[in-house]
């Protein structure tokens, strides 16, 4: 293991002259190449289970799959999404446009209230 050499002239920015990590002209990915990868998975999800502590949301992402062998619906859990609030909270604003978009163009989506665990 190489040890550090000390930078003559060296110094630390104070705070407030750090720049934005994202300045308010670029978005993040304006300047980005974005890419696949390798193990890249498409999946179809239509049960999501949210938790939250102070540093992050996780989502949990699967597939409600039906009555299992004792009776009772099998949800086969396929991703954990861990993100940070300012991230799921950039995510719940493009969800929340694309479908105001959506139903816009092909009417309202119906939701039936038992399924809104909302507080749970």
């Amino acid at each position: 293991m190489k040890a550090k050499k000390a930078v003559k002239g060296a110094s630390v920015e104070k705070a407030d002259s750090i720049p934005p990590l994202h300045p308010a002209h670029v978005t993040p990915t304006s300047e980005a190449t974005v890419a696949l990868a390798p193990d890249f998975k498409n999946i179809y999800a239509n049960f999501v289970q949210a938790q939250f502590s102070a540093f992050d949301f996780s989502l949990m992402i699967g597939e409600m799959m039906g009555p299992g062998s004792d009776g009772k619906t099998m949800i086969q859990q396929k991703v954990r999404v861990v993100m940070s609030p300012m991230e799921i909270k950039i995510m719940l604003t493009l969800l929340t446009k694309g479908v105001q978009q959506y139903e816009k163009q092909f009417g309202e989506i119906s939701v039936h209230p038992g399924l809104l665990m909302v507080g749970v």
